[in-house]
């Protein structure tokens, strides 16, 4: 199962360049949960379950107001918004096909972001994009991105 996990993230742009023994402490970090079509992963508004989900089967969509703002499908990812801002979820997330998702805790997220350049310029990115559609979409957002409880 290692090995599988190791291919799934070498496919994927978040972790485009990374080494086998990267890859390797990714998959030694996360947890796999198979999940239902109709499962709420997050939902918009509660306390930030500071887990960083990656989708490694399936697709889920992230809802605002009723609006679909995106859809996650596999090589997608969510949660570091949460980790990273300490902010409420910005959006409902909610599986469309059963899924399967790889989980890292606020813990383990911090760590790859700390060790792995790389993954840390991607997640800076996709942060700075989704927040730039906070703003055209209206969504107020009362924090600074800063890792939350990490020396940054």
């Amino acid at each position: 199962m290692l090995s599988r996990g190791i291919k799934a993230y070498g496919a994927m742009p978040l972790f485009a360049g990374s080494t086998r023994s990267e890859l390797k402490l990714v998959s030694e970090l996360t947890t796999r949960l198979m999940l239902p079509a109709g499962k709420v992963l997050a939902r918009r508004g509660q306390r930030p379950r500071c887990e960083f989900v990656i989708v490694l089967d399936g697709t889920a969509d992230a809802c605002r107001d009723n609006r679909l703002v995106e859809q996650i499908g596999t090589g997608g990812h969510f949660g570091e918004i949460g980790i990273i801002c300490g902010i409420r979820e910005p959006a409902t997330v909610t599986a469309v096909t059963d899924i399967t998702v790889d989980v890292l805790g606020s813990r383990e997220f911090r760590a790859l972001y700390s060790l792995l350049g790389a993954f840390r310029v991607r997640i800076t990115r996709e942060l700075d994009r989704r927040t730039a559609s906070w703003i055209t979409t209206g969504l107020q957002v009362a924090a600074t991105p800063t890792l939350v409880g990490a020396g940054h």
